[in-house]
């Protein structure tokens, strides 16, 4: 397993305790996987509050943009991930940020499965389209 690897699976998996370890043996917080996924992106997407928390506090961009320049940010809103929505923004997410294809933050926020929290959260946070 390489270390990009063992980094996504732990950070993947929610292991915070695993995460710390990786950083402090000099794991990069900006590591992207093969995909051209930001680790922030993949903890953001798979719900893990803590992890986001962690890899932000080691320096981890939280803009860091994939290929198509989605952000952490953009998946913890199309997910719900509220208290992540938060985080993200308490550490300078741009909550107006567009992707490659146009689409803002709140267009993301907008879709029938998401409840009406992350648009306000999105909007009193100074978000536009």
């Amino acid at each position: 397993m390489t270390g990009a690897t063992t980094l996504f699976t732990a950070v993947e998996g929610g292991d915070r305790d695993r995460v710390a370890a990786l950083l402090e043996s000099g794991a990069d917080p900006n590591l992207r996987n093969d995909r051209s996924v930001p680790v922030i992106t993949a903890a953001a997407a798979a719900g893990h509050a803590a992890v986001v928390e962690l890899l932000l506090s080691r320096g981890a961009a939280v803009d860091l943009a994939t290929d198509d320049d989605d952000t952490a940010l953009m998946y913890a809103v199309t997910l719900g991930q509220a208290e992540i929505v938060k985080i993200l923004l308490a550490h300078g997410a741009d909550p107006s940020h567009r992707n490659s294809w146009g689409r803002s933050v709140l267009d993301w926020a907008e879709n029938p499965t998401n409840s009406t929290e992350i648009v306000v959260i999105l909007q009193a946070a100074g978000a536009h389209k």
